[in-house]
């Protein structure tokens, strides 16, 4: 199956959830995450064998692009994570933090597009001298873009009956920290399958008094891209100044973060 909505010759084997590229673009480096891998930040960590989680294609691009990638230094990736259950809990990534940068006052934030299936992005911002966690789930279907904001933890849950891909475009020397969600066994809120729905139930590993669940709902913006009707990919090449706040996007952080509108959500009990 053609990813259309991508704007690129990739080709997802519905059977085997890989992809494959076409036309001379290029796929610097692909790797895959066994649910076994997934063990510090699952629901049950003994549920992990060696079935894939979800893969990943590194810095995606026409040859022709490459000098335009560089220059605003920026990389574009995939990610496919797999359809499927892990002990009862849906399929995700990892989750992570972006790192401080060296002569930076704020981490880079990053610009998620789905390009198939439907996904939960779980976000954590940090929680400041509040010490509060805030735990938004913010549910996107094909087509759908979100920029996630500096200082803010994330995890992407395959939501859908099949597979989910999405990409991502993001600052290319940027650094992720997985430590503060694996430090806490995973994201605030894990999301099950139970009697054939849906469910996000609480991790106990935050405590509940200090924990507030939200359910987001993202606005898109023009001046920031994601209000574009192309494809990210193209969107960039066309744009590229849109996306100067990949880079630094300190002096965009109140705009980033009003595009993300929440309201409170109760979680199911636990197991």
């Amino acid at each position: 199956m053609k990813l259309e909505r991508s704007g690129l010759p990739i080709f997802l084997d519905e059977a085997t959830s890989l992809l494959s590229f076409a036309d001379g673009l290029v796929c610097e480096e692909s790797a895959a995450k066994s649910t076994a891998k997934l063990a510090p930040v699952l629901l049950d960590p003994q549920a992990g064998t060696d079935e894939t989680a979800f893969d990943f294609y590194k810095n995606v691009h026409f040859p022709k692009d490459e000098a335009l990638l560089k220059q605003y230094r920026l990389r574009f990736d995939i990610t496919v994570v797999h359809p499927g259950l892990v002990g009862g809990e849906r399929k995700k990534t990892t989750g992570h933090i972006h790192a401080m940068m060296p002569g930076k006052t704020t981490p880079h934030a990053e610009l998620y597009e789905v390009l198939s299936g439907t996904a939960i992005y779980l976000l954590q911002p940090d929680p400041g001298p509040s010490g509060r966690t805030e735990l938004i789930a913010v549910t996107l279907r094909a087509g759908e873009k979100i920029i996630v904001p500096a200082n803010c933890a994330h995890c992407t849950v395959n939501a859908g009956s099949g597979t989910l891909v999405f990409d991502n475009l993001v600052l290319e020397s940027g650094a992720n920290d997985y430590g503060v969600i694996q430090a806490h066994k995973g994201m605030a809120a894990f999301v099950i399958e139970r009697d054939g729905a849906l469910r996000l139930i609480p991790n106990p590993q935050y405590d509940p008094a200090a924990t507030d669940y939200k359910k987001g709902a993202v606005i898109q913006s023009a001046a920031l891209g994601t209000a574009d009707p192309l494809p990210t990919y193209r969107s960039f090449v066309q744009s590229p100044d849109t996306y100067r706040y990949l880079q630094d996007p300190t002096p965009y952080n109140e705009a980033i973060a009003a595009l993300l509108r929440t309201e409170p959500l109760t979680l199911d009990a636990e197991g």
